[in-house]
């Protein structure tokens, strides 16, 4: 998890603990990137991945995921954006 927080913080100029906080009513869009590489390149249970970034109930986790989802489908740029996340992630575990 802490090669995902690294690289989306690191792709889009923010610190990592933005990734973690909450803000009600407010678009974090590298908080929903990261919370749905999490969920999709480590299967990681939406229970699980709510409390590392501060949420209490799975259902924000599953919006976060569907709106990623949404957008990829709409969005050209931001898919290979998150392409491009991805790509880094892969070469820093297969370094390590």
């Amino acid at each position: 998890m802490d090669t995902i927080i690294r690289q989306v913080s690191q792709e889009y100029a923010v610190r990592p603990d933005a990734l973690t906080s909450v803000r009600r009513g407010m678009e974090n869009a590298p908080r929903n990137v990261a919370i749905y590489l999490a969920r999709s390149m480590r299967s990681e249970p939406l229970m699980s991945i709510g409390p590392f970034f501060g949420l209490n109930r799975y259902s924000s986790v599953s919006s976060a995921v569907t709106r990623v989802k949404s957008r990829l489908k709409n969005d050209r740029r931001f898919r290979q954006h998150l392409d491009h996340i991805e790509r880094n992630i892969l070469k820093g575990q297969t370094q390590t």
